[in-house]
């Protein structure tokens, strides 16, 4: 089932998307400070958030200075599910309301690594498991980022004795969330291939979702960039976005060395042993003398090399 959502706040479209040339992503990037609350929205529900659903998207977060929603579901007072960066953590994460009041208590599975780069696309994914029961004590959350599961699912009842599954009647929210009541935390970025489940999705299947597969294989991503080009002094920088560690080149420059098209016969330091008699007199060569000098061995040039600095 595909749910249209409306775009809000001045969000657009931009060709800077997941599959590159040809696909579209949701632009919330603007500059302008009439356009900070761009957003879109479904005109209804998009998952019944009482049962187990997946969500997930892919996500270009443009900076790390606030939190951030990609995903979320909101209620009367707080949401349903929010799959966000947290910025005091400085994490991703996925979470949901234990109630829909205010000062409720949100239950998150955090990722684990901290600093995640930004301006780089982040395929997110957020798993609630009811276990298909009525059983609240064993409904989890997880965080998916990139495929992979982020530690071991976090029990809401454990986390928030008062959790009880609830509904949100209203649209699935793209680039904000609601908390206290109040539309915040808009995202700044672009989203992409936005997507719900009304099933809590395995492991194996987040990350086939993740691998991005399309007619003809998988497509690519960059994920580094040593470009010598703009690079100045010993070190070459990673322009990817993903923070890369630089390529620090030798005081001396990085050698080449001219290889030959054929590489030269080894050189032996035995004497070359000597034609018998009847060999030496059926070719008509001289008898052996007494006082032959030596063999002399002459070992082929040193191959010449040449160093290239990078400019």
């Amino acid at each position: 089932m595909r749910h249209d959502a409306t775009l809000k706040g001045g969000a657009t479209w931009s060709e800077r998307a997941r599959r590159g040339s040809g696909d579209y992503s949701l632009d919330l990037n603007s500059t302008n400070p009439a356009k900070r609350k761009a957003y879109a929205a479904t005109a209804g529900p998009a998952v019944d958030t009482k049962d187990s659903f997946t969500v997930s998207a892919w996500a270009y977060l443009a900076g790390t200075g606030s939190d951030q929603v990609v995903l979320s579901a909101p209620g009367a007072q707080d949401a349903a599910f929010e799959l966000y960066y947290s910025a005091k953590q400085k994490k991703w994460a996925f979470g949901r309301g234990a109630q829909d009041r205010g000062d409720t208590v949100d239950v998150v599975s955090y990722g684990d690594a901290a600093n995640p780069p930004a301006r780089v696309w982040t395929h997110l994914a957020g798993v609630f498991d009811t276990k298909r029961d009525t059983d609240r004590t064993n409904d989890t959350v997880q965080l998916f980022v990139n495929g992979r599961s982020q530690g071991q699912p976090v029990n809401l009842s454990v986390e928030a004795a008062a959790y009880q599954p609830w509904t949100s009647a209203k649209g699935l929210q793209i680039g904000r969330t609601k908390d206290d009541g109040f539309y915040q935390w808009y995202f700044h970025g672009y989203v992409d291939e936005a997507a719900v489940w009304q099933r809590a999705l395995r492991s194996v299947d987040v990350a086939e979702v993740s691998a991005l597969a399309q007619a003809g294989g998988q497509a690519t991503a960059l994920v580094a960039d040593w470009n010598a080009g703009p690079s100045t002094g010993n070190e070459i920088k990673d322009a990817s976005g993903y923070a890369r560690p630089g390529l620090t080149l030798s005081t001396e420059g990085a050698p080449r060395r001219a290889r030959p098209r054929h590489s030269p016969a080894p050189v032996t330091t035995r004497r070359p042993a000597r034609p018998s008699r009847s060999a030496r007199q059926r070719w008509g060569l001289p008898a052996p003398s007494s006082t032959s000098s030596p063999a002399t061995i002459t070992a082929p040039p040193a191959w010449r090399s040449t160093r290239r600095l990078w400019r």
